[in-house]
């Protein structure tokens, strides 16, 4: 019978993301589009220092093992750095879209009893909408500017002493992630540290992914896919990803798969169908 070879202990940002940033520091982990289409590329040694200086700022607010984070950004890096923050910290993540408005953000709050809630300065009026009847929240966290009544985590993490994190067993939980709630209230789906270590599994078979490939899925970050396969698979496997801020456009994405020279792509049916009605699509590639 087969058996999952799980580490007695296992932590994806020390064990994944630092061992890469030890073994090859000057490799490329990300490739970063914004919505201008200024394009940016960090090393593994990079990515794993940023994120250990976000461990550091988020643990100065009080952050720590067991405690529920709403992450609520945008693809940005910083979306990637806060995610293996809080995997260092050994927080609970609850991802959210960036749909989500008021009543759905509070929902979210209240069921998973999230006690701090990091936000893009874009999307934090929706919270402040609903802050008042968030039962635990405590800690309001925001990146991309100020706000009054938020901690600004930009200032505080160039200013942090990177940290490493603390252990964290495969019994460990790691993400509340929700479902759509198309037949009531949204379900609370709870996933540990071992489901970290397995999305490896998933990236070598599903998507073949290999340190040799640039891998590109387009999900959104409030989505169970943007755990898949962008933040846990393919670093798993030692790819380096894309990510592109800029929301769909058929015509762009067809010219930077090209441009990029991406070797896997993952997307939603919807992107794959639109793309494929471009006139001259063959021209594109």
């Amino acid at each position: 019978m087969f058996e999952w070879q799980v580490p007695a202990q296992f932590n994806f940002a020390r064990d994944v993301i630092d061992v890469l940033a030890k073994n090859e520091p000057q490799r490329a982990g990300l490739v970063f589009i914004d919505a201008q289409r200024k394009r940016s590329v960090s090393t593994f040694r990079e990515i794993s220092q940023a994120s250990q200086r976000f461990a550091a700022a988020l643990r100065d607010l009080g952050l720590a093992k067991g405690d529920r984070v709403i992450v609520l950004l945008p693809k940005i890096p910083g979306w990637l750095f806060t995610m293996l923050a809080l995997d260092r910290l050994g927080a609970v993540v609850v991802p959210c879209s960036e749909q989500l408005r008021a009543k759905d953000l509070l929902f979210r709050a209240n069921h998973s009893e999230a006690r701090a809630i990091v936000a893009h300065a874009s999307n934090a009026a929706e919270v402040d909408a609903m802050r008042g009847d968030a039962k635990t929240l405590e800690r309001f966290a925001v990146l991309g500017g100020e706000r009054q009544d938020w901690v600004a985590l930009e200032p505080l993490v160039t200013g942090a002493t990177p940290f490493e994190g603390v252990p964290t067993l495969p019994s460990d939980l790691a993400y509340i992630v929700y479902t759509s709630g198309t037949t009531k209230d949204p379900k609370g789906v709870v996933h540990d540290h071992a489901y970290t270590f397995a999305k490896r599994m998933q990236a070598a078979f599903w998507l073949d992914a290999k340190s040799s490939d640039l891998v590109w899925c387009t999900a959104g970050t409030g989505w169970a896919k943007s755990l898949w396969n962008v933040l846990l698979g393919p670093w798993s496997c030692g790819s380096t990803i894309v990510l592109h801020e800029a929301a769909f456009v058929p015509e762009e994405r067809m010219d930077l798969l090209r441009e990029l020279e991406v070797t896997v792509l993952c997307q939603a049916p919807t992107e794959y169908r639109l793309e494929a009605k471009l006139d001259r699509l063959g021209e594109r590639w």
